[in-house]
């Protein structure tokens, strides 16, 4: 389902490894990318050549920050580095969730009512 509500859409490009090793690095270019609130980061994986469960982890705080923040965030272009690691630990609904994530489009009970189609 596509919203019609109009939200800024904001891309972000993360490049090389989402690893331990580099987790604070792109942590801080995430949390950058996050403070819009209401806001719909498109974070684009095409670059990512390596990823391990702390970057997985980076990418689930996203999610629940742009959730808590009234937007939404959007894995695109993901490399096959990224879509193995999401199929293997079969995270593909939890960040769909996430991407079409919409305050005006969820009643309490979480149901999908989208008053703008």
């Amino acid at each position: 389902m596509s919203c019609a509500h109009a939200r800024p859409v904001h891309p972000v490009q993360i490049d090389g490894d989402l690893t331990v090793q580099t987790a604070a690095l792109q942590k801080t270019k995430l949390l950058q990318a996050l403070r819009v609130p209401y806001a719909v980061i498109e974070l684009d994986l095409s670059q990512v050549s390596e990823i391990d469960t702390t970057g997985v982890q980076l990418l689930l705080q996203g999610c629940t920050i742009c959730m808590v923040l009234g937007g939404a965030l959007r894995l695109v272009c993901l490399s096959p580095a990224v879509r193995e690691v999401i199929e293997l630990l079969n995270l593909q609904d939890r960040f769909a969730a996430a991407a079409n994530h919409c305050p005006e489009c969820v009643d309490i009970q979480g149901r999908t009512v989208c008053s703008a189609v």
